[in-house]
């Protein structure tokens, strides 16, 4: 919620991860996501660093699980950019 707090863009909701890269078929861990306007993930992917996003329908899903706490900032001003 800071994330999108500090981008002025987004919305917080329910989402959920891949176990395992594939070794748990069908696992997945609830984790909050952050899910943008469709139009963000070719901008994220364009960042330094690129921020790498998800596409479900006509939003771009962005899921901090594995981002490092001290990264927010990064993500954050790429999100508003």
């Amino acid at each position: 919620e800071a994330v999108v707090a500090a981008a002025g863009i987004g919305r917080v909701v329910p989402g959920a991860a891949v176990v395992g890269g594939g070794s748990v078929p069908g696992s997945a861990i609830d984790t909050p996501v952050i899910e943008l306007p469709h139009m963000t993930r070719d901008l994220l992917l364009a960042n330094e660093p690129p921020i790498v996003s998800t596409q479900r329908d006509a939003t771009t899903v962005v899921n901090l699980r594995t981002v490092d706490p001290s990264s927010d900032e990064v993500v954050a001003t790429a999100m508003a950019s």
